[in-house]
């Protein structure tokens, strides 16, 4: 009914990749890129991220927060 729901699972890494167990490990830039697809989707008007992660890497963490950062104000978002 117009809320964007993004599922986050597993292990953040700087940017996606398979691992060499064939586990796909979830990059920051696909995840700001949902984010702002939703963002930009007239049809969308909220946006719930839903976080089932142990956590990941630091590297790119700093820049996905800034990238969402940006898109505040602009649609309610709720993780």
């Amino acid at each position: 009914d117009g809320v964007a729901v993004i599922g986050i699972n597993g292990a953040l890494v700087h940017r996606s990749k398979v691992d060499a167990d064939s586990n796909f490990l979830l990059g920051y830039n696909d995840m700001a890129a949902d984010v702002e697809d939703a963002m930009a989707n007239p049809d969308v008007h909220a946006l719930l991220s839903v976080y089932e992660s142990p956590g990941g890497e630091a590297q790119g963490a700093f820049e996905f927060g800034a990238r969402i950062h940006g898109l505040r104000g602009k649609k309610p978002m709720y993780a």
